[in-house]
């Protein structure tokens, strides 16, 4: 009883410290129940790189595991009960690199692997599996070499009409990387692929859907050391582009002077929230206790992709940031491990102040390193997943938490797809002195320069509406429908003279 009120004294304390109220629920979450799913090569671990719930409640798993060490990883999927964790099925997947990968859904309550796989020249490449609901391989395909030095996967998104988008770089000599966009079909047929990014360094290592179906891209820039130094070497870069892959606008987020600020692949994913914003987590580069350590990092951005706010947290400690959840109360969650048995759930106000730390420990693994975190269809509980060096070698490790009497989770704060739509149409594409647009919904149109700066503004009715735009440059313009206050869709606008 002593220890207890010694927890919960030392739990309410260190909720004051970070300068947030006292907890406002009187249940904290509690871990369910967790597994350590051994691996017979104890130097190679198997890794839980991503989850998702099933259409029937089930958690879906995949991550890479190589039996043996003079082998290439192979890709695994693990289908997993969500009250007990047991396996329910496994399957083998491709050869592939020890890299990040993506479970998509898709029609047919079937999922798309996306990820590394071997090559010969060049050695990493992309590929998809499409995986059935009793874990058969549909189809396997290889995406056509990208022409560089090999590939990094980042991320995929399913598209409106059930394609996929790929976001990643690709790198060459002296690790030298360039951010790239591909469409494929849903048999991995290469649609379109486009290079984004301002620097041959730039690269992405996440992507989402914003609230109005355009993407934003969440990566690293890294800036070359010439000439005079005005933002950190190493930060965050965001971009938001159109379905097709035309840019909107993007940003560079330096929060901490020069200090580095690096997003990791895998690790770090954008959370779309209910306001239109997005928040990311990150690693910060400082120095404690006379050494340099990883600080975790939180970034809050609205929809116009401006720094609202960010927090490092206060003692590092060997500790990372991972997946984040946004609560019915505004508030969220994060994801907090530093190899070590212990890990954590950093709950963070509207705000970005710190209001509570809950404490998990495990006994199923003493080397814990969690990526996903996930809330089943209830938003009552969360799925952690992630890789363990475990007590009788590597593996991967797995837990269910209960919430207990916190808000429950916002799961649909943006579309993981948005819905196919004609809320803007712009012809001819290329034009010249005049354009037609046809909209669904009277609102106002804008013409933004590359810059971003407003060049043209009109209110335009519902159906078809000239623009006069013989006063404008050639040049290259993003046309953007505004509707009740808020951009509702992007179209790209080519003028030549």
């Amino acid at each position: 009883m002593l220890r207890f009120l010694f927890c919960w004294v030392l739990l309410g304390t260190a909720s004051l410290w970070a300068g947030g109220a006292p907890p406002a629920y009187a249940q904290a979450p509690r871990l369910v129940v967790d597994h350590f799913y051994p691996h017979t090569a104890p130097r190679y671990p198997t890794l839980f790189n991503d989850a998702v719930f099933t259409p029937q409640g089930n958690v879906l798993v995949s991550g890479p595991q190589a039996n043996d060490p003079l082998q290439p990883f192979h890709n695994r999927f693990l289908l997993l009960s969500p009250t007990t964790l047991d396996t329910l099925w496994t399957a083998v997947g491709l050869d592939m690199r020890y890299g990040m990968q993506r479970l998509v859904p898709g029609p047919g309550n079937q999922f798309t692997f996306c990820g590394h796989i071997f090559g010969s020249t060049p050695p990493t490449e992309w590929a998809l599996q499409i995986i059935s609901p009793a874990g058969r391989v549909r189809r396997t395909a290889a995406l056509p070499p990208s022409g560089a030095q090999g590939r990094a996967f980042g991320a995929a998104l399913r598209t409106p009409d059930g394609g996929l988008l790929w976001a990643g770089s690709t790198f060459g000599a002296s690790d030298r990387r360039r951010a790239e966009l591909v469409r494929t079909d849903s048999a991995g047929t290469v649609l379109w692929r486009r290079e984004q990014g301002w620097d041959l360094n730039d690269y992405q290592t996440d992507a989402a859907y914003t609230n109005t179906g355009t993407v934003l891209l969440a990566g690293v820039y890294v800036q070359p050391y010439t000439g005079p130094i005005t933002l950190s070497p190493w930060g965050v870069r965001l971009l938001e582009v159109t379905a097709r892959g035309d840019s909107v606008r993007g940003v560079r987020l330096a929060p901490r002077g020069l200090r580095p600020v690096e997003t990791r692949y895998g690790y770090h994913r954008l959370l779309p929230l209910a306001d239109g914003g997005f928040v990311l987590p990150a690693d910060g580069d400082t120095t404690l206790n006379g050494r340099r350590e990883v600080q975790p990092l939180l970034l809050k951005v609205d929809r116009q992709l401006r720094l609202q706010w960010w927090r490092a947290y206060r003692a590092s400690v060997g500790l990372r940031y991972f997946g984040t959840v946004a609560l019915a109360d505004g508030s969220l969650l994060v994801l907090v491990a530093g190899r070590t048995s212990t890990y954590y759930l950093h709950r963070y106000d509207a705000q970005g102040r710190l209001l509570n730390e809950y404490r998990f420990v495990t006994t199923a693994c003493p080397n814990l390193d969690p990526i996903k975190l996930l809330a089943d269809p209830t938003g009552r509980f969360l799925f952690v997943g992630g890789g363990c060096e475990g007590y009788s070698g590597g593996g991967a490790y797995a837990a269910i938490i209960d919430l207990a009497g916190l808000p429950s989770v916002v799961t649909a704060a943006a579309p993981a797809r948005p819905a196919p739509a004609a809320l803007l149409q712009l012809y001819p594409n290329p034009a010249h002195e005049q354009a037609t647009v046809r909209v669904a919904r009277a609102g106002t149109v804008r013409l933004l320069d590359a810059v971003g700066r407003v060049v043209h503004q009109q209110a335009v009715r519902a159906g078809q509406n000239r623009l006069a735009i013989g006063t404008l440059p050639a040049g290259l313009y993003a046309c953007q429908l505004v509707q009740d206050g808020r951009v509702v869709a992007v179209e790209r606008l080519q003028i030549v003279r």
